[in-house]
């Protein structure tokens, strides 16, 4: 009767506020009413207008991306991170819960005198509770899925770097084999016309013509590769639905060389999420051996079950973490080898420029074949393309060692 009360007086009160506004309306002189319709028109034109730039501005033109804004782009409402979040919220509720029965087995205790029966896993399972085990494994949770939360951020944060980074080189190549088809293009227009003047053989043209078709092929490969890698560069950063044409703003800059590879990966072991796994596990099975074994003797099976997860985990941890700082030094060196290969590729490049201007001279001295010329044009475009790859291969390693020694990969 109540809610049919209150539901009638609502109605009332609606219906009383619409013939008020009615009242008021029709007491509004007809010049009032043209007035607002007249502001009501322009707003929705303006509104309109507003509208259509917008729907100019998302269609046709390009979207500059910056490294951060890409990985900022990846990470927004990414799927990953959201289910990072409902573990670390899900640990959270779990502490609480625990902290309650903790508390409330040990208020208990406080008053009355609990037994604890050896033979029964619910009595046991209330020790474990009352010595605080549950509790401490309850925040090792927390810890370990924030930590989660973070590695997880790391990895698509260096995936789309690698991606963003993959997708400039290949923009380079093009831009190479561009440069190359025009110079080849260039050279076979020239040996074209001298062989019109029978100054070079047949064997020459057909040498150019294939020196342009191979750079033709070239620049095509390189151009497919750019459109897969753009696609996966999308996919990565979360933009599958761009339909704007993407720009990379920032270029391939050469980190500074790391120092101190022994102590990094000796703090690596405190920071990353795989050796503080490895060590909370540890610290549990310590934990739990000596709730087990203050009640327990060690005539039981329950204790021997309890002393081997215990002991597995110390070797576990005292293992695994060696092999992890093993492997930091093994991407230093890496690191060292992808220096010393953009040395090489650069020593290479500046030997081959210098063989291809000295060519060039020479050629039109007479002194070498076209087929010659054309030959060391190739190899110079092979040493251009070395070093780019060189230059990533060095900045991707840096990139991944610094993750690396901080919360891992």
């Amino acid at each position: 009767m109540l809610k049919r009360l209150i539901a009638a007086l609502a109605a009332a009160s609606m219906v009383t506020g619409v013939m008020a506004s009615a009242a008021f309306a029709e007491s509004n002189d007809a010049e009032e009413s043209t007035a607002q319709e007249t502001v009501l028109a322009e707003d929705e034109a303006v509104e309109a207008e507003s509208e259509a730039a917008e729907e100019t501005e998302n269609t046709g033109e390009v979207l500059e991306l910056s490294l951060a804004e890409a990985i900022a782009t990846a990470l927004d409402a990414n799927p990953q991170m959201l289910a990072a979040d409902a573990a670390i919220e899900s640990a959270e509720l779990s502490y609480d819960v625990m902290a309650i029965n903790t508390r409330d087995i040990q208020k208990l205790e406080k008053n009355y005198t609990i037994s604890i029966d050896i033979t029964d896993d619910d009595s046991m399972a209330m020790a474990y509770l009352k010595e605080g085990y549950y509790l401490y494994a309850s925040e090792i949770g927390i810890e370990l899925q924030s930590m989660a939360k973070e590695q997880v951020e790391a990895q698509i944060s260096y995936d789309v770097t690698e991606k963003y980074f993959n997708l400039k080189l290949l923009e380079k190549l093009i831009s190479i084999s561009e440069t190359s088809l025009s110079l080849a293009e260039e050279n076979a227009d020239i040996v074209k016309k001298q062989f019109e003047l029978g100054l070079v053989s047949d064997l020459e043209v057909q040498n150019v013509n294939a020196s342009v078709e191979s750079a033709e092929f070239s620049l095509e490969s390189y151009k497919r590769s750019k459109e897969i890698a753009l696609e996966s560069f999308k996919i990565t950063a979360q933009l599958e639905d761009e339909t704007r044409e993407i720009v990379l703003t920032d270029d391939l800059v050469l980190p500074d060389m790391p120092e101190g590879v022994d102590e990094a990966a000796q703090a690596a072991l405190s920071t990353r999420y795989d050796a503080v796994s490895l060590l909370r596990n540890y610290e549990m099975q310590e934990k739990y051996f000596e709730v087990t074994k203050y009640y327990i003797p060690d005539s039981v099976a329950t204790y021997y079950s309890a002393y081997s997860d215990y002991m597995t985990a110390k070797y576990n941890y005292e293992a695994n973490t060696k092999l992890i700082a093993l492997s930091i030094k093994q991407e230093y060196n890496e690191i060292l080898s992808a220096s010393e290969a953009i040395q090489s590729a650069e020593s290479a490049l500046n030997v081959k420029q210098t063989e291809y201007d000295s060519a060039c001279i020479k050629y039109e001295m007479g002194l070498i074949t076209n087929l010659e010329k054309t030959e060391i044009m190739a190899e110079l475009d092979s040493c251009k393309v070395q070093l780019e790859n060189a230059h990533l291969t060095y900045m991707l390693a840096v990139q991944k060692y610094n993750y690396d020694i901080g919360i891992g990969l």
